[in-house]
């Protein structure tokens, strides 16, 4: 058996939004980390190892949120064959040219439900009027170079 040096933590196989609603369950509701552990399935020591990292941080739990997790999957994952007829031999399968390209959303709601327009940032040196081609009324289109 080859040995390594790495770390073996699950903290890989654990969504962030699962980690950061035990560990608001820990804070705000008062639950053990053996209980919390259990209702979401994580390792106990996994999300042990995190709670103590946000203590750290001394975060208001009861107007906590996460934030910095993209809801949206930049990809497309294409499952459609496109072919002409039904008996030919199938090539290959047709994608999204800018698979890699990702355009930051920013968005406020507030809880009432009013909103304003959101704002585009794209990973553009120049901006350019067609990136918010059929956006909603009033989204600010930005773009820099870093995205």
């Amino acid at each position: 058996m080859v040995r390594n040096n790495t770390r073996k933590t699950k903290i890989g196989l654990t969504k962030p939004q699962v980690m950061f609603e035990a560990a608001k369950s820990i804070f705000n509701g008062g639950l053990s980390t053996k209980a919390s552990a259990a209702r979401y399935f994580i390792a106990r020591t996994t999300l042990n190892c995190y709670v103590k990292k946000c203590k750290d941080c001394e975060i208001d739990w009861d107007h906590a949120f996460m934030e910095d997790v993209p809801r949206l999957n930049p990809y497309y994952d294409n499952r459609r064959i496109f072919s002409d007829h039904q008996k030919t031999k199938q090539v290959g399968q047709v994608t999204s040219t800018e698979r890699g390209t990702l355009i930051t959303t920013c968005g406020t709601i507030n809880a009432l439900g009013n909103s304003i327009p959101p704002v585009l940032i794209s990973p553009r040196v120049h901006y350019k009027d067609f990136i918010i081609k059929g956006a909603p009324h009033g989204t600010l289109g930005a773009a820099t170079p870093s995205g």
